[in-house]
């Protein structure tokens, strides 16, 4: 028997540790699997059988345990295994594939600080664009794709925050300084639809900035150094954990959930560790 599972539920699970033996799989990943998947049984069980029926009642259960996990202060790596499993599951015993959430996992690495201290001078030497380019991702994590998907109406200038993809992050000072300075000169700044980051280029002026032409003005402003999108990063991580972060403050930052007791005074109280 396993714990707090019962009935049709529980079987489910053991046809698939069965199903995972059969295929093969290391007796590790069996273990893990199967017990990840129990736990979502137990949570689930309550329900009835419609997580093994209904695609949508196995969404929202699946949404609802990825909350809890949060909640229970889980790391994101911990989170992403349960979620992998739970997805193997479903597929297996459930009404197939289910769109899951995974968190983004981030390798924290420090970056040799005249490294980072000589990207921002010269970011700060270049145009107000560019310079608020290589601060936010210095000061967010974000990613390249995500700095040039970013339209006006995402920064909130008096707030400090910046809506990133589905959610709201906090935004350090010297990152909204620079976002600040180019604003008041962007030429679409009254139009919150409008790229926060449009092209210069003649030929396509007005457009959002690539991923490719985001991680070019970084490896300008790096000048040979180590800088890059992706070290910056993970140097913002490592630096925040050195510091003594908040854990899930961080990941919320990084975009791994929203952690109960983890909101943006908690991101605020991270970013100002920072120099």
């Amino acid at each position: 028997m396993i714990a707090g599972v019962t009935g049709v539920v529980q079987q489910a699970v053991e046809r698939f540790t069965a199903s995972l033996r059969d295929a093969g799989r290391p007796a590790n990943t069996v273990r893990g699997y199967g017990g990840h998947a129990a736990g979502f049984a137990a949570f689930a069980d309550e329900g009835g059988l419609e997580v093994l029926t209904d695609a949508a009642a196995a969404e929202e259960a699946v949404a609802d345990y990825r909350g809890l996990l949060l909640e229970r202060g889980r790391s994101t790596a911990t989170i992403n295994a349960h979620m992998t499993a739970i997805s193997a599951f479903l597929a297996d015993q459930g009404p197939g594939p289910v769109a899951i959430e995974r968190g983004r996992q981030v390798h924290a690495r420090r970056l040799p600080e005249r490294d980072v201290e000589a990207f921002l001078a010269s970011a700060d030497q270049r145009s107000p664009r560019d310079a608020a380019i290589a601060f936010l991702l210095r000061y967010t994590g974000i990613s390249a794709a995500q700095a040039g998907a970013l339209a006006v109406g995402d920064v909130d200038v008096a707030e400090q925050t910046l809506r990133v993809d589905d959610r709201v992050i906090a935004l350090h000072a010297k990152a909204t300084a620079r976002l600040r300075g180019w604003l008041a000169v962007h030429p679409g700044a009254g139009d919150a639809s409008a790229p926060l980051f449009p092209t210069s280029d003649r030929a396509t002026a007005g457009r959002a900035m690539s991923a490719n032409s985001v991680e070019g003005i970084v490896r300008e402003c790096a000048g040979g150094n180590l800088v890059t999108v992706k070290a910056l990063s993970g140097d913002l991580a490592a630096q925040l954990r050195d510091r003594g972060a908040d854990r899930r403050a961080v990941e919320a930052l990084f975009g791994a959930g929203v952690h109960e007791g983890s909101g943006l005074e908690e991101q605020r109280q991270a970013l100002a560790l920072l120099p």
